[in-house]
């Protein structure tokens, strides 16, 4: 995954002033009663059409060891905004946020914010996004934090990952769960080929997102499917096309669909869609069957997701199509 281009361009707000963290600067320990974090005179104003709109206006809060604390408010009261303010993920527009009575300047250091929506990218498993979270924040050792959480969790024993080597992909094992497909259409991710293909197969991901007015995280879904596909490869904050990629993007329609169709038949969720197909003796198969099997692994919105996918693929490869009258896929002749 594009890790480490995702990180360089994911940063929190520029904060006014750069603490200086070590040993001794750390907090004396608190006890019940003594205050963790106040605002005083807190606003917040977001820019609007007719000027800025207010949102939290003097707003004094002082939250003391040892205690739960509760805002209760209706929706679009700016509960999420003051814990976003509290957190220091929002800067204020004035007044002042203070930690163990140190002001913030950036991200609260004893605040943990757990979202309403799951925050995660869907095209990766849940293994995918811890790991995401943990080598963003430097985690030490991050990886085998995570084999000993896998190990607990499933009961199941992993062998030790060499560090610095990447673990191999046996593709006869990748399953359906484990290898969901990421929202990128075929024009897509070949339209994303083709640029890297015309700065000489390989270019640096932040500044491609930079010179099309892009975030990086607006590209990784095509850079995840041409990772998955085998057209590309991600080193460092460079993405490289493979040589099927570079033939994939240089290649006219007909070849590329030839080339694409060796690619993807090896994708769990389009080749369970084709063997499937071909072991019906009319080559059709309702699409309900599908979306029931992926039940077990995704929720309704996500298993339309991937069957999207898996329908735009397996029909740019020619492998089978889809009508959407009677929900059925059939066998390509």
């Amino acid at each position: 995954m594009a890790l480490k281009a995702l990180r360089k361009l994911r940063t929190p707000f520029t904060p006014t002033a750069t603490p200086t963290i070590g040993p001794a600067l750390a907090p004396p320990p608190v006890t019940d009663g003594d205050p963790l974090l106040e605002a005083v005179g807190l606003t917040k104003s977001y820019a609007g059409a007719d000027g800025d709109l207010p949102v939290l206006s003097g707003i004094d809060l002082t939250v003391r060891a040892g205690e739960i604390v509760a805002l209760l408010g209706k929706s679009g009261s700016g509960k999420s905004t003051l814990l976003r303010c509290l957190a220091g993920l929002v800067p204020a527009s004035s007044g002042s946020v203070a930690y163990r009575g140190e002001p913030l300047t950036g991200a609260n250091p004893g605040t943990a914010m757990v979202f309403q929506t799951f925050a995660l990218l869907p095209w990766l498993t849940v293994r995918q996004n811890v790991e995401l979270g943990l080598e963003a924040r430097g985690v030490p050792a991050f990886q085998e934090l995570i084999d000993r959480v896998y190990r607990i969790m499933t009961g199941r024993p992993k062998e030790p990952r060499v560090p610095g080597r990447a673990e191999p992909v046996d593709l006869d094992k990748r399953t359906v769960a484990g290898t969901p497909l990421p929202a990128a259409s075929v024009d897509g991710l070949s339209g994303l080929a083709e640029l890297v293909a015309h700065r000489g197969g390989r270019c640096d991901l932040a500044d491609l997102a930079d010179g099309l007015g892009l975030d990086v995280d607006d590209l990784l879904p095509q850079v995840d499917a041409l990772e998955l596909l085998g057209f590309a490869s991600v080193d460092g904050d460079d993405l490289i096309l493979s040589e099927p990629g570079t033939a994939f993007a240089e290649a006219d329609v007909q070849t590329s669909k030839t080339i694409f169709a060796a690619a993807a038949i090896e994708i769990p969720l389009v080749k369970l869609i084709t063997n499937s197909l071909r072991q019906q003796p009319d080559g059709a198969v309702r699409a309900g069957f599908f979306r029931d099997l992926l039940a077990h692994h995704f929720t309704s919105e996500q298993a339309g997701r991937q069957l999207e996918t898996a329908t735009g693929w397996g029909r740019y490869a020619e492998l089978y199509s889809y009508d959407a009258d009677p929900q059925e896929y059939r066998l390509e002749e």
